[in-house]
């Protein structure tokens, strides 16, 4: 399939495309410690945040800069922890050239533990986990997960997990995304999986175990990434909004995955 340049996005017991699968009670996660290069080639990137090297990713592709993160105890191994404000890592390709999507199938599967929760549903509330740039000069997002406080009838309920993409580079300015809502607790570890199927226009997520699908109103993901940072989005006057505090752990983009 021809290759289209890449964005950011967000956040899982059996095998895909021969990657092999480690089993927990959140779900399951990629270990690929030493990875192959066909797994490589589905790789857009994989950080597991363990010593000794714990900004490496796995897959070889990526370097990450980190902005004042710590270390702390991860669901496997450690992780890295986020919070007060401005602390975020940010991920680019090594080659300096923008990340790489098919434009086919994604995959993102991520581990979190929400220390705060946010307070209140209103713009620009919304807890970032991972984002993607679309146009860093304009600071667009292009696909993302985040964290915002649900609310009917004017009163607060559970704990929003949203995947979500952007169409503004289809010319249309507007978003479309899928969400659960869990009554999550502070401190707790969560596990997380979203796709995204561009031949079936598919979205999906899947929290700790329950499942949710949806068609988006549009087709197609954009296809640029300048780059990727989990814990913040970076605006476009390239400052850090929407501060996620806890921790995050096992987090890995996949590229036309297997169905």
């Amino acid at each position: 399939m021809k290759k289209a340049t890449l964005v950011t996005i967000l956040i899982a017991g059996c095998s895909v495309d021969g990657l092999p699968i480690t089993s927990h009670d959140l779900g399951s996660n990629l270990e690929m410690s030493k990875p192959t290069e066909a797994q490589r080639s589905n790789c857009v990137f994989s950080y597991k945040f363990n010593r000794p090297n714990p900004l490496e990713d796995v897959c070889g592709k990526t370097y990450a800069i980190d902005k004042d993160t710590k270390e702390t105890k991860g669901y496997n191994g450690e992780a890295r922890e986020f919070g007060p404000d401005n602390s975020y890592i940010e991920i680019r390709n090594k080659d300096g050239q923008p990340m790489e999507l098919s434009g086919g199938k994604i995959q993102i599967d991520l581990d979190f533990r929400p220390d705060v929760l946010p307070k209140k549903l209103q713009l620009g509330s919304e807890y970032q986990v991972l984002a993607t740039t679309y146009n860093e000069e304009k600071g667009i997002e292009s696909w993302y997960v985040h964290l915002s406080k649900e609310q009917i009838d004017g009163k607060e309920g559970g704990l929003d997990v949203d995947f979500a993409k952007t169409n503004k580079c289809f010319g249309i300015d507007n978003s479309n995304g899928i969400a659960l809502v869990e009554d999550i607790k502070p401190g707790s570890w969560n596990h997380m999986r979203a796709t995204y199927d561009g031949n079936k226009n598919k979205m999906s997520i899947n929290l700790n175990g329950r499942s949710k699908e949806w068609e988006p109103h549009t087709r197609g993901l954009c296809s640029k990434a300048d780059a990727v940072t989990l814990g913040v989005l970076i605006n476009s006057l390239g400052m850090p909004i929407g501060q996620f505090r806890g921790a995050l752990d096992n987090v890995t983009v996949l590229d036309e995955i297997g169905d």
